[in-house]
């Protein structure tokens, strides 16, 4: 039964052997629709690493002489594509290609029992079961959810990482549950959890982001001071008001005390009084206090 397929020409093709197994098959081996031969294309944008050419059909070879002509493709983000048993090969090491671009065509070179393209995948610089990938894209851009508006009465995560944070489908590290890459932005958190490792943020259900260090961080609810109705408000006026009065009290108060201590001062002063008498060769002073008569007669 013929699948889609996005790395041949006729845009379907046949598995004729699975990754894995109990050969460990490393790759997905697959012909064209009907069992044909086909045109063999890039799975996604990306540059060229290695290319291997000149190689016939080597039965029982093994290491990199297995692969017959081969194209590897970096993709970013540790993403690689390989594609094997090439009988021809239209580009060069470190050429720019894009998805859909030709490479080759499909051949039965290196260890090879007949005319097929053997194709593998690495994720996070791990090969994966390429299996999945024969239509499917290797890391996507989360678009849905999108970011929303920061809202400080909602759990939210703020991815600060633009394409980098992976979005798995599950709280779990595994390559093979990579959904996509969450773009920059604020997204309300659906549920949370915590392994040996990490907070897992669920920001749409079955799409889960993990507390990687500089880029993703929570924001908690804020919790907001009470509004006060008018009537709150004039009395907290009021009372304000009153504290200021009171202390405008104190201070004529205590200036009021200041005059006092000083007319008490100036009123003692003026209980003392000096009289004086003028003899012929000077001036006497006579001190007397209050109630103090002074009696002179002539002699």
């Amino acid at each position: 039964m013929s699948v889609k397929c996005r790395i041949l020409k006729g845009g379907y093709c046949e598995i004729t052997q699975c990754y894995g197994g109990s050969n460990n098959h490393l790759g997905t081996d697959i012909v064209g629709k009907g069992y044909t031969l086909d045109t063999v294309l890039a799975h996604s944008d990306g540059t060229v690493c290695l290319v291997q050419t000149g190689h016939r059909n080597n039965q029982g070879s093994t290491g990199m002489a297995s692969y017959g002509n081969m194209v590897k493709i970096d993709h970013g983000r540790g993403c690689f594509t390989l594609y094997a048993h090439l009988d021809t090969v239209n580009v060069k090491n470190g050429q720019k290609v894009a998805k859909g671009q030709v490479l080759g065509y499909m051949g039965n070179t290196g260890n090879s029992y007949g005319g097929h393209t053997h194709f593998e995948v690495f994720i996070n610089n791990n090969r994966v079961d390429s299996g999945p990938y024969l239509d499917k894209d290797l890391y996507t851009t989360v678009t849905m959810p999108k970011p929303v508006t920061k809202n400080n009465k909602v759990e939210q995560v703020e991815v600060l990482c633009n394409d980098t944070l992976r979005v798995r489908s599950a709280h779990a590290i595994n390559d093979n549950n990579i959904i996509g890459l969450a773009v920059k932005g604020f997204y309300n958190i659906v549920s949370t959890f915590k392994d040996k490792s990490y907070t897992w943020y669920e920001i749409e259900k079955g799409k889960w982001v993990a507390s990687v260090s500089g880029c993703l961080t929570y924001h908690s609810i804020k919790k907001e001071e009470p509004k006060q109705d008018n009537k709150d408000i004039m009395i907290s006026e009021l009372k304000n008001q009153i504290s200021t009065l009171e202390k405008e009290k104190q201070k004529l108060s205590d200036k009021n005390k200041l005059l006092e201590e000083e007319n008490k001062s100036l009123r003692e002063q003026d209980n003392e009084f000096i009289t004086f008498v003028t003899p012929k060769n000077g001036l006497y002073g006579i001190h007397l206090k209050q109630d103090e008569i002074l009696k002179y007669e002539k002699r």
